[in-house]
């Protein structure tokens, strides 16, 4: 593990527009944890260096810029297999050890293009997240990057099975590691409400009473692509098929205008669960995640409206717009979330955009590993 971050780190600062993330970023007790991860092969020696063709985009038609999607490529291993048996995991020292019900606090990570990870790859990257005690994970139902091809559903909200099939895989094997996952939908990649609605019902009743699903975001970032009367459909729609699932619809920008749109949202239903805030990108928002959120709800609270817990979904990462930032930054979150009562926070990360052919472990710069690795040092 030292060896594979040393060599990352080399050549990270070698790459035009990563010589921010250097050796110097590299937190010595982390490097020599002794940490014994479950195997895996750094391979590709540019494993870790982000794509050009990837930075600059999240969920291609929502906050971050849109970028040109790659030709379609072959999936390797062609149709999901029909059946799977995840094994349990026999180490002691996974941190997982039950799936989330009412945690008070927990840690997840964004997996975008994951339905286009193959069960090789899904099994490897769920162990590694269960033993850093990553216990949510965040998955797209509609990811566009590289390719269309990754997405659960098509533009008028039907089925693609072959991609349902691996998104019930992963759910069942994230469940075998005591891993939950967070289902994130995006209206923009849907043709209409209709087609958004119909999508929605069909999560819901593949899923219904799953306890390895926390919770659906009916649409990603969703001010400007559905307003709270559709949000409230949507919700009802899902509800009227599994009346126990918790739902969110994420929101970006500043406090007061987050505060504004679940204001409306909470108005117009019952049926929002938790909050999931995306704070401004901005330097130094690790140390502010936690303050954000206290002032999010105090604006709430202030408007004489009842507050669900606040989950830290979408923090800022490496690679989006060609930022990056120190261990430290990420490390400031982590403590600043748990400081401020949030129920949790993810580590939003610049990796993982294409999963067909890498898995998410393969392809983290080193600062992102070091995150990992102060996970497993500083347990909840």
């Amino acid at each position: 593990m030292k060896h594979f971050l040393i060599i990352v780190s080399l050549i990270l600062a070698a790459v035009p527009g990563c010589g921010d993330v250097t050796a110097g970023d590299l937190d010595p007790s982390l490097q020599d944890s002794g940490v014994d991860w479950p195997p895996f092969d750094p391979g590709d020696p540019d494993a870790g260096i982000i794509p050009d063709s990837t930075t600059d985009s999240d969920d291609f038609l929502d906050r971050d810029a849109e970028v040109d999607a790659a030709p379609p490529a072959p999936d390797a291993e062609g149709e999901p297999d029909s059946n799977i048996d995840p094994p349990a995991h026999p180490d002691p020292k996974v941190r997982c050890p039950s799936l989330l019900a009412a945690p008070s606090f927990f840690r997840s990570i964004s997996y975008y293009g994951a339905t286009g990870a193959s069960l090789a790859a899904l099994q490897g990257d769920f162990q590694k997240f269960a033993y850093a005690g990553i216990c949510n994970v965040r998955i797209w139902t509609e990811w566009g990057v590289p390719v269309d091809d990754v997405r659960v559903f098509d533009k008028n909200g039907n089925v693609r099975p072959n991609r349902m099939k691996r998104l019930v895989d992963l759910v069942s094997i994230a469940g075998s590691y005591n891993v939950s996952v967070d289902l994130t939908m995006s209206r923009p990649l849907f043709n209409s409400l209709a087609a958004h609605i119909k999508a929605a019902k069909s999560l819901a009743m593949q899923f219904k009473g799953n306890p390895a699903v926390a919770f659906f975001d009916l649409c990603n970032e969703h001010e400007g692509k559905i307003n709270a009367d559709q949000y409230r459909q949507i919700a009802e729609a899902v509800i009227a098929i599994d009346p126990d699932r918790k739902l969110t619809a994420s929101t970006s920008g500043q406090v007061s205008f987050i505060a504004s749109k679940y204001a409306e949202i909470l108005k117009a239903t019952p049926h929002i669960h938790l909050l999931t805030p995306h704070f401004p990108r901005v330097k130094g928002w690790g140390a502010k995640e936690g303050p954000n959120a206290k002032q999010l709800a105090n604006l709430l609270g202030n408007m004489g409206t009842t507050i669900p817990p606040i989950y830290l979904q979408e923090p800022a990462r490496n690679a989006y717009q060609g930022q990056y930032y120190p261990l430290s930054e990420f490390v400031d979150a982590d403590k600043s979330a748990r400081a401020s009562g949030v129920t949790g926070i993810c580590f939003h990360t610049g990796a993982g955009f294409d999963l067909l052919n890498k898995p998410l472990f393969d392809q983290f710069d080193s600062v992102e590993m070091n995150l990992l690795l102060y996970f497993y040092n500083n347990p909840l």
